[in-house]
């Protein structure tokens, strides 16, 4: 019985997980902000 409970608490929280991905990927993405992390670096490497 202890195996049979574990095991259904453990798909439970696969599936509480699969719907937060789901939930996260639904959501719209921002706009970029205009940062560019690898320009940043060139310039500073540059001078």
């Amino acid at each position: 019985m202890a195996i049979r409970q574990a095991l259904l608490e453990a798909a439970l929280r696969r599936e509480r997980l699969a719907e937060m991905k789901r939930a996260f990927l639904r959501r719209p993405m921002s706009e970029p902000d205009g940062a560019n992390l690898a320009d940043d670096i060139v310039r500073e490497r540059e001078g």
